[in-house]
């Protein structure tokens, strides 16, 4: 990092439907790999919904730190404050976030 530059950190947040029966809890475990799977292009199960992936800089000031959005995501689950419009489709913000999905730091 070059001298004077503050880290640029990057936030994540995957919303997601899942249809199960109610006595069925969803694990950390097969969160996770519902995640892979998205990274890795393989098909999620018929019962997993991708509702929207929002992502954000929190070191960045003013605007520069809304959550930003895919076309088509669900809006009824983003996190605020959020930009007015999307970046792109929901295939380009997973390629994008691919690598900070695979390495970073998941909470559940």
């Amino acid at each position: 990092m070059a001298k004077g530059r503050s880290k640029d950190n990057l936030m994540v947040q995957v919303a997601l439907k899942i249809t199960a029966p109610k006595q069925v809890r969803i694990t950390k475990k097969v969160l996770s790999e519902i995640l892979q799977r998205l990274v890795d292009g393989k098909p999620i199960p018929p019962n997993v919904e991708v509702r929207g992936i929002f992502w954000r800089n929190p070191s960045r000031r003013g605007s520069l730190s809304d959550w930003r959005y895919h076309e088509g995501a669900d809006l009824s689950s983003a996190p605020s404050p959020i930009e007015s419009s999307p970046r792109g489709s929901l295939q380009d913000a997973i390629d994008t976030l691919a690598p900070f999905l695979s390495t970073g730091n998941v909470t559940f």
